[in-house]
């Protein structure tokens, strides 16, 4: 849930991916929320999907125009997001892909800062939640985080320690979240889209 008590903080939703027993994944998660949590501009609420139920499949509807998940609120009340997957496959695991297709309007013109991580960094999953989130009226951010072999760079304690790369990029990563955010907020509040028939 939120972390700070600024006023009208940007409320960002960090969505970790990964459900498998064994994962990096909450070390990925750990290390790029870190520097969203010191600071008072953001406020924090990291949604593990190991740890929600998600509706079945054959219960959604098109438009999402099914049932609200538990994670509904939360998203809804989100001002941006950052992705956290691995990748599998060339693309991102399917328990990413349907915690995406269980909502429809909680994502719309909303800014998606994709953090992935596999053997070589997992930027195939980035590029493929950029086509998913654009069908969604989202925006992707243009620097995208990718962690190679993170499971090689945890300390003795489990905590991840990057390179200046991967640092760097997510400094970067975050700054455009922000700007996005800020943005779209402004808009999504004084000027919402109105669908036209």
């Amino acid at each position: 849930m939120p972390t700070h008590d600024q006023p009208d903080p940007l409320r960002i939703v960090v969505l970790q991916g990964s459900v498998r027993s064994e994962r990096v994944g909450p070390a990925v998660a750990d290390w790029a929320i870190e520097p969203l949590e010191v600071s008072e501009e953001f406020a924090v609420d990291v949604i593990d999907l190991a740890k929600v139920t998600l509706p079945d499949p054959t219960d959604l509807r098109p438009g999402g125009k099914g049932e609200p998940s538990e994670i509904s609120p939360r998203l809804e009340a989100a001002d941006a997001f950052m992705i956290i997957t691995p990748e599998y496959n060339r693309g991102c695991p399917s328990t990413v892909k349907h915690a995406i297709d269980c909502h429809f309007l909680e994502w719309m013109f909303k800014p998606v800062l994709p953090v992935t991580y596999g053997v070589y960094g997992g930027l195939l999953a980035a590029e493929q939640l950029r086509s998913v989130f654009a069908e969604l009226h989202a925006v992707t951010t243009r620097k995208a985080v990718g962690v190679a072999e993170p499971w090689s760079l945890l300390d003795q304690h489990g905590r991840l320690q990057p390179g200046p790369t991967a640092v760097r990029a997510l400094r970067l990563g975050i700054r455009e979240l922000s700007w996005w955010a800020s943005a779209l907020r402004h808009q999504r509040r004084t000027s919402p889209f109105v669908w036209q028939p």
